[in-house]
C-alpha cells in the first residue's frame, strides 16, 4: 500500500533536498568566516569592525547567493522576501533566542550612536524605493540598487578610514581558528564560495518546487523559510559570539547583517534584474499586498524596536528577548494565516 501519494512524494522530495542545500549553505558561509577573520587579523581590526563588516559580509553570503539565483530565474519575489524577512528573523528570532539563552548583554555605546541610526536610515530608503519612486510597477529598479551598493561602499569607507580608534588588541584573545597560514585561508575562501553557490542553487530550485505546487505567494516563502534558512549562519555567529563574552562581534554582526542585506545583497540583485514586489493569483500578476502592507513595514517596526530597547539601560535582557519572540512568532503565522 502507498500511504503517500505522486504530490505528497514530491514534497517531502523538495523538502529534503531543500535541507541539503542549506547545511551546504551553512558550511560554506563558515568556511568563509573563517578565512575572513583570519584576513581580519592581519590587518588589526576592531571586533566591532569585525562585526559590522566581515563576518556578516559571510553571514550574509547565503542571502546574497539565494537572491542572485532567485534573480535570474525571474523569481525577484523571493529576493526582496528573503532581505526583509531576514532582517526580522536577525533581531525578532536571533536577538530573541540569543539573549534567552545568556540571560543579559551590554550594549556598545558606537554602535547606538553609529551604526544603528545607519541600520533605521537604510531601512527607511527600502520602504521608500518601495512605495514612491516606481509605485505603478511596484518595483525597486537599477539604478535605486545601485544608490543601495554606492552607499555600502561609502559606509565600509567610512568605517576603516574614519574609526581608526575602535581597533584594540582584544581579537587576538579569541579562540583558535582553522585558518592559520595565508594559503589555508585562501583555501578556505575558495571552499566557501564555492559552497555557498552550490547550496543556494540547490535550495532556491527545490523552494521554488514547493512554492509552485503549494501555490503560496514568492514574498511569503522568501520572508519565511527562505530567510530563516538563509539566517542560520547569524544565528550560529550570534549565539556562540554572545556566549563566549564577544557582544561587540554579535551585536555588530546583526546591525552589520541587516545593513549589509538591504544596501549589498538587494543592491547586487536589483542590478542584475529589477526586484518586483509582486505575486501570481490565478496567472495574473499583481501587487503582493502581504509584503507591501505588512512585510516591508514590519522591517522597519522592528529595527525601530530594536533600537529602543538598546537606549533602555544599554542592555537587552530576557524580557526583551520574549517580546522580541512573540514578534516573531506573530509575523510567521500572520504570514502563512489563510495560506
Amino acid at each position: 500500500m502507498f500511504f503517500i501519494d505522486f504530490f505528497s512524494f514530491h514534497i517531502i522530495f523538495n523538502f529534503l533536498f531543500f535541507v541539503l542545500g542549506v547545511a551546504v549553505l551553512v558550511k560554506g558561509s563558515d568556511f568563509f568566516i573563517d578565512s575572513a577573520i583570519f584576513f581580519a587579523r592581519k590587518f588589526h581590526v576592531s571586533e566591532m569592525i569585525i562585526g559590522l563588516t566581515l563576518v556578516s559580509i559571510g553571514t550574509s553570503l547565503p542571502e546574497l547567493a539565494a537572491n542572485i539565483n532567485a534573480a535570474v530565474k525571474g523569481r525577484s519575489a523571493i529576493a526582496i522576501g528573503n532581505v526583509t524577512g531576514s532582517n526580522i528573523t536577525n533581531i525578532a528570532l536571533i536577538i530573541g533566542i540569543s539573549i534567552l539563552i545568556v540571560g543579559k548583554v551590554k550594549i556598545p555605546k558606537k554602535l547606538v550612536n553609529r551604526d544603528m541610526y545607519f541600520m533605521l536610515g537604510v531601512t527607511t530608503l527600502l520602504l521608500v524605493f518601495a512605495y514612491f519612486f516606481d509605485s505603478k510597477n511596484y518595483c525597486i529598479n537599477r539604478i535605486e540598487s545601485g544608490i543601495m551598493f554606492f552607499i555600502l561602499i561609502f559606509y565600509f569607507i567610512y568605517l576603516f578610514k574614519f574609526h581608526k580608534e575602535d581597533v584594540d588588541h582584544e581579537i587576538h584573545e579569541h579562540e583558535e581558528l582553522k585558518v592559520k597560514s595565508m594559503w589555508s585561508a585562501v583555501l578556505f575562501l575558495l571552499l566557501g564560495i564555492f559552497f555557498i553557490y552550490a547550496g543556494s542553487e540547490v535550495m532556491i530550485q527545490n523552494i521554488i518546487a514547493v512554492s509552485d505546487k503549494l501555490k503560496i505567494s514568492d514574498g511569503v516563502i522568501g520572508a519565511t523559510i527562505v530567510a530563516l534558512a538563509t539566517s542560520l549562519p547569524e544565528l550560529s555567529v550570534t549565539i556562540i559570539g554572545i556566549i563566549k563574552k564577544k557582544s561587540d562581534i554579535s551585536l555588530g554582526n546583526i546591525v552589520g547583517s541587516n545593513i549589509f542585506n538591504i544596501l549589498g545583497v538587494l543592491g547586487i540583485t536589483g542590478l542584475i534584474n529589477k526586484i518586483y514586489i509582486v505575486e501570481q493569483i490565478n496567472n495574473n500578476t499583481v501587487p503582493d499586498l502581504k509584503m507591501l502592507y505588512w512585510t516591508l513595514p514590519l522591517t522597519l517596526v522592528i529595527a525601530v524596536l530594536f533600537y529602543i530597547f538598546m537606549l533602555i539601560k544599554m542592555q537587552l535582557g530576557r524580557i526583551k528577548a520574549l517580546l522580541f519572540l512573540l514578534f516573531y512568532i506573530g509575523f510567521i503565522f500572520f504570514n502563512f494565516y489563510k495560506v
